[in-house]
C-alpha cells in the first residue's frame, strides 16, 4: 500500500496536493488527528527520474472519522480479512493535506505533507516489530 502511495506522490505529487477538496479542509478544522509516523523521502528530478536531495515528509496521521478500509461493494473490510491478506484490493480512504514548504531540523529546505488515515490502518502499520528501513 504504502509503495503505491509513495509513487503516487514521488511521480504526481501535484495531483496528490490537488486531492485536497473543500470539505476535507473544512473537516481539518475540526478534527484534531492524532500523530502516527513520519516517512522521510526524497523528490525525483522532473525529466531525469533521478532521486535527488530534496528531502519530503509524510506525517501519517490517524482519527477514527476518517474512513476504516472498505471492500469493492462499500461495506467495511472484516479485520479476519485484513489480518489474512493485508490491505490488497480494499479501498483505503487517505486525505492529504497541502504540500507546505519548510525546514527540517538542520535547516535545510524541505516540504511535508500531512496525510490523514483511519486510525486502524495507522495501527496495524506500527504493530510491526522493528523499526522501517528504505532504501535510498
Amino acid at each position: 500500500f504504502f509503495r503505491i502511495f509513495l509513487g503516487l506522490f514521488l511521480c504526481h505529487p501535484k495531483k496528490l496536493s490537488l486531492c485536497v477538496s473543500s470539505s476535507v479542509k473544512q473537516m481539518s478544522s475540526f478534527l484534531a488527528p492524532t500523530p502516527g509516523f513520519v516517512l522521510k523521502t526524497f523528490r525525483l528530478h522532473p525529466t531525469t527520474g533521478e532521486i535527488t536531495d530534496r528531502k519530503v515528509f509524510l506525517n501519517c496521521c490517524h482519527h477514527p472519522a476518517i474512513d476504516a478500509p472498505m471492500l469493492r461493494s462499500g461495506e467495511r473490510a472484516p479485520e479476519e480479512l485484513m489480518d489474512l491478506h493485508g490491505l490488497d484490493n480494499l479501498q483505503v480512504p487517505l486525505f492529504p493535506g497541502p504540500l507546505r514548504q519548510t525546514t527540517d531540523n538542520r535547516g535545510e529546505p524541505c516540504e511535508v505533507v500531512d496525510v490523514l488515515f483511519h486510525s486502524s490502518i495507522i495501527a496495524r502499520c506500527t504493530a510491526t516489530s522493528g523499526p522501517a528501513v528504505g532504501v535510498r
